[in-house]
């Protein structure tokens, strides 16, 4: 038999449902971020119609990502609605101490990616011990956790510019079949957790 994630199979997916009035909630949350961002002049490409709803998208990610960790761990993943114009540093949120960027998309794909290089040619540093997880929002109501990757694991992956004609970034590609599991980050961040001598949570 094959092993689910770990180079051979993709992990996976996990359902992670966001009840309606958390729903709403995030969507005025995100109204309020959209008009407060200013992509268009940071240079990013979101405003330029690489990705509709962005924010949105990228907020339903992290809560979904949060909600399946705290379902299993009690509530240890907390997820920032606030109106942050400056942003979060790539830091979206960090259970049990650790530092997690989640990575949202609205469609499935073979492949993930990680920005490496901005449109100016700036490099985006990769911290080796960041934990990357990937969510699919194709919708709203249910995110799904894809997988995840250590940051180590992302800068071992093909870093290539990106195929889009209009667009100057570089990405890590990362295949989907090198993801790691769900249940692999939970056994990591338990093991962050007694290492730091935490008490366990009620689960939710």
């Amino acid at each position: 038999m094959k092993i689910e994630g770990k180079g051979e199979v993709a992990p996976a997916r996990i359902k992670c449902p966001i009840d309606h009035a958390t729903l709403q909630y995030i969507i005025e949350q995100c109204d309020q971020m959209e008009r407060f961002h200013r992509y268009a002049q940071s240079g990013t490409s979101w405003r330029r119609g690489f990705r509709k709803d962005a924010v949105l998208v990228g907020k339903l990610g992290e809560v979904g990502c949060a909600s399946a960790i705290n379902l299993k761990m009690g509530c240890v993943a907390g997820v920032d609605l606030r109106v942050r114009p400056a942003g979060d540093s790539g830091i979206d949120m960090a259970p049990c101490g650790c530092r997690v960027d989640v990575k949202s998309e609205t469609r499935r794909r073979p492949e993930l990616y990680v920005r490496s290089k901005r449109d100016d040619g700036a490099v985006i540093e990769c911290n080796p011990d960041m934990i990357f997880c990937f969510m699919l929002v194709e919708h709203r109501e249910c995110p799904e956790f894809v997988g995840w990757l250590m940051g180590r694991g992302v800068m071992a992956c093909p870093n290539q510019p990106s195929p889009l004609p209009w667009a100057k970034h570089w990405n890590y590609v990362i295949p989907e079949y090198r993801l790691e599991p769900f249940r692999a980050l939970v056994d990591l961040l338990e093991a962050r957790r007694l290492a730091r001598g935490t008490p366990a949570l009620s689960r939710l």
